[in-house]
């Protein structure tokens, strides 16, 4: 695709999604790697990286999660009383 095209969109995010198991929407090794594995076939200057701004809200009673934005989520952890955490080793927020 490369040689045909100006640039390549990359959709660097959806480590997990809707119907995984729960798990980060993309954790920094998981994205570092499919960085890395991408410039090493493509010309860096081809490639246009694009990052999701959302998550999901995964709950116990059905298997898919609901898709939130950013503002959503933090509107949820807000209004249900939870604590924002940090998860060292993903590099993402999650409550």
């Amino acid at each position: 695709l490369a040689k045909y095209n100006d640039y390549l969109v990359l959709m660097a995010y959806d480590e997990h999604w809707s119907t995984s198991d729960p798990g980060p929407v993309v954790s920094q090794k998981w994205y570092a790697d499919l960085i890395a594995k991408r410039f090493a076939e493509v010309s860096a200057d081809k490639i246009i990286i694009a990052i999701g701004n959302y998550g999901y809200d995964w709950n116990t009673k059905n298997k898919a999660a609901t898709t939130v934005s950013f503002q959503e989520a933090l509107t949820i952890a807000r209004e249900s009383g939870s604590q924002i955490n940090f998860d060292v080793k993903s590099l993402n927020p999650n409550f």
